[in-house]
């Protein structure tokens, strides 16, 4: 029944995505949602409507409610309360979103409805029932792990939005390495609900991947990382370990490193960390000569290694090793190697074209 359900939930999503988008896009355009200034010069310039995380929460909210319509197994006082916190919890987050898409919200706003959000989760979820037996420092320690884990996915989901298609594709893929992971761990709505975001999130991506004519906004972005992370902590609660916490850092890496290095970064230079710039990892992957679309494609590959990874390590495929030396040796490529290649090939491409001109000029 997992896997059955898993698929089907993947394969609604996708669809119910693929209707709502259109709908949603008609909605902001209507109503004057759109955006019309690009995050970073010479990015898809075009007006576009910029609340497109509504389709994604609606195909995921409607989704989960059908496949528990449907499948007698998840009908139980359990998996309502897990779907009900979900949903709930991901609604106050989609709210927050909206705001801040249409009038910006002060970070410290947004931070405090985010941990209410986490509240409601807990509600409903008790994501952190079984942490009580570990002792009262050792839970407060966990729980205060699991709360920055919770605000930080939801933020660095937000972050690494820079590019059209960049979040849509990052969820995706760290959706279906959960989902992956939670059907292993035998937790069937943990794997419902990566795999539905999964799906939703892939779908988003036939209007939202390069030249987007939609984008999700913090709508979709914060809504997706909140709703992930979720998923992790139920997978966290079933093998509470730190192998497991390594995982799911492993399979959201390249978020969480483009947040970490963007604090470290801010930190340095004595601005706000809520200050944003333009030196996240795909402003520096188009530095290096990349197009939008080979970055976007690049990070993206970099996630599925992630996820790949990080489910092999949780899952005790003593894949460790291995990882770290393969993860280390793509950062060394993407930072070190691949810019330096790009500044050569520009330079030789600068010194040719000096060579052509004066050439040129003594034929004349």
């Amino acid at each position: 029944m997992s896997i059955l359900s898993t698929i089907f939930g993947f394969s609604l999503a996708c669809l119910v995505c693929l209707a709502l988008t259109p709908l949603v896009a008609r909605l902001a355009i209507s109503d004057g949602l759109r955006s019309s200034t690009p995050r970073r010069s010479g990015l898809a310039p075009e007006v576009r409507p910029r609340i497109g995380g509504l389709a994604i929460y609606g195909a995921v909210v409607l989704t989960l409610l059908l496949s528990a319509f449907a499948f007698p197994a998840l009908q139980n006082p359990a998996a309502t309360r897990f779907l009900s916190g979900v949903i709930l919890s991901g609604g106050l987050v989609v709210i927050l979103g909206l705001i801040d898409d249409l009038q910006e919200s002060l970070p410290w706003k947004k931070l405090i409805t985010q941990a209410l959000a986490v509240l409601v989760l807990q509600f409903y979820m008790d994501v952190l029932g079984f942490a009580m037996a570990m002792g009262p420092w050792l839970h407060l320690v966990v729980s205060l792990v699991l709360l920055l884990w919770m605000l930080g996915l939801s933020n660095a989901m937000n972050l690494i939005d820079g590019l059209d298609g960049l979040a849509a594709s990052i969820a995706a893929l760290i959706g279906l390495g959960m989902s992956v992971v939670a059907l292993a761990l035998h937790l069937p709505l943990a794997a419902l609900t990566a795999a539905v975001i999964s799906g939703a999130s892939f779908a988003f991506l036939r209007k939202n991947a390069p030249p987007a004519s939609i984008i999700m906004g913090d709508t979709g972005s914060m809504f997706t990382g909140f709703a992930l992370a979720a998923v992790g902590v139920a997978i966290f609660g079933a093998r509470p370990s730190a192998r497991t916490l390594l995982g799911l850092l492993l399979i959201s890496w390249v978020p969480a490193l483009d947040t970490f290095y963007a604090v470290l970064r801010r930190w340095a230079r004595r601005s706000s960390i809520f200050h944003g710039d333009l030196g996240h990892l795909h402003h520096r992957l188009l530095d290096a000569g990349f197009s939008q679309k080979s970055a976007g494609l690049g990070l993206s590959a970099l996630t599925l290694l992630g996820a790949v990874t990080g489910a092999a390590v949780i899952l005790g495929r003593h894949a460790l090793l291995f990882t770290t030396a393969l993860l280390l040796a793509t950062f060394l490529l993407v930072w070190i190697v691949l810019p330096h290649l790009f500044s050569r090939l520009d330079e030789s491409s600068a010194k040719s074209r000096r060579v052509d001109a004066v050439s040129h000029d003594k034929a004349a």
